[in-house]
């Protein structure tokens, strides 16, 4: 009889084509589109082919967790490493051979076990991920709600499903249960379900522009002002999901906003509340600042804060330095020192002195 595990051309070729995709994703909007592909495939697989076909489809899902993760990591970070893909590959690469090595080993057909147990160290390998996602998410930031949120949709989707695949493939284990109705309806609805979610993420919202990253990591926190490090900064949001002209929009908005608005005024202006303003996600406005303009949120303001104070000291040099500093929207006359040197090369008592002579 032919064996469930029959191995065939079209099993190493679409395993080689999804090992050779998931090392080149980069993006978030990638990682989506991975994911959904998989989701399909399984239940296209699942309903069209039956018995030594179902292998194929049953093991890709090996991939959801890590690619779940990895789509975590990139929406944190900016990107992964290569070395860091292939630790998270590898489960998916022992499995394969595993099942190579029993097929052209023991030739045993019909053998339901060994299909069950793949299914059920996908689950269960599932189940791990997303529960590890899920808390992590809740843990750093517990009020997201745009990707993070998905993302922890997505894990406790995974997570449902997980439990029922494990619990509709005991038979290799010697249990059966009876459910009294066909578990793997939910199982495929789950599955379509999470597909409908990461479509949404990948249209285009009203300002035109995917909503598909939101990064936990704040660059304008974790970079001293004066440890700017640009070309680091570049390679961290160097897998963006933002396209060049999106930078160029948004690069423009940030500054018609402050122009207009002059919003750099406010004592207490933090990259949040500008975002709320100008109606565009923080981690977009930070990706646009640190890799298309070369400087972070705080830096931005204080050009700007120090040009407003040029301005109205062209229009009275006699101002006090203090006062100065307070109007352009400094809280101290120490950080308005320290950037107006920086900006212009010189203490501001010494730029007043030139403009008095």
């Amino acid at each position: 009889m032919e064996s469930i595990l029959d191995f065939s051309p079209l099993y190493l070729c679409l395993y080689l084509l999804e090992i050779i995709i998931f090392l080149r994703l980069r993006r978030i909007s990638q990682y989506l589109v991975f994911l959904i592909f998989i989701q399909a495939l399984y239940i296209v697989g699942n309903l069209l082919w039956t018995g030594n076909s179902t292998e194929i489809f049953y093991t890709l899902m090996l991939l959801n967790g890590p690619a779940l993760y990895l789509m975590c990591l990139t929406n944190q970070w900016g990107y992964v490493s290569f070395k860091t893909k292939m630790i998270h590959l590898l489960p998916f690469l022992v499995i394969i051979l595993k099942d190579i090595l029993y097929i052209f080993a023991f030739k045993k057909g019909n053998d339901h076990s060994l299909l069950d147990l793949d299914i059920t160290l996908c689950s269960i390998s599932q189940i791990i991920y997303a529960s590890w996602i899920c808390g992590r998410q809740s843990r750093r930031n517990p009020t997201q709600n745009t990707i993070s949120t998905q993302i922890r949709k997505l894990g406790l989707l995974m997570i449902f499903n997980g439990v029922f695949s494990i619990l509709t493939h005991l038979r290799g284990f010697g249990l059966l249960i009876d459910f009294g109705f066909d578990v793997n309806v939910i199982i495929y609805l789950s599955i379509l379900l999470s597909i409908v979610l990461m479509i949404k993420d990948l249209v285009p919202g009203k300002n035109g522009i995917l909503n598909v990253t939101e990064d936990f990591f704040n660059p304008d926190s974790a970079y001293d002002q004066n440890h700017y490090d640009r070309d680091a900064l570049q390679e961290r949001y160097r897998y963006s999901s933002l396209e060049l002209e999106t930078f160029k929009v948004i690069e423009e908005r940030i500054k018609v906003y402050l122009l207009e608005e002059r919003v750099f005024l406010q004592p207490n202006i933090t990259l949040d509340s500008f975002a709320e303003q100008i109606k565009v996600p923080k981690s977009h406005i930070s990706q646009v600042l640190n890799t298309y303009m070369g400087k972070n949120f705080y830096r931005l303001i204080a050009e700007y804060r120090i040009e407003y104070a040029l301005e109205a000291l062209q229009k009275n040099n006699h101002l006090k330095i203090e006062t100065l500093a307070y109007d352009c929207g400094f809280n101290s006359l120490s950080t308005f020192n320290r950037y107006f040197k920086e900006i212009m090369g010189m203490q501001p008592s010494i730029y007043i002195r030139t403009l008095q002579v």
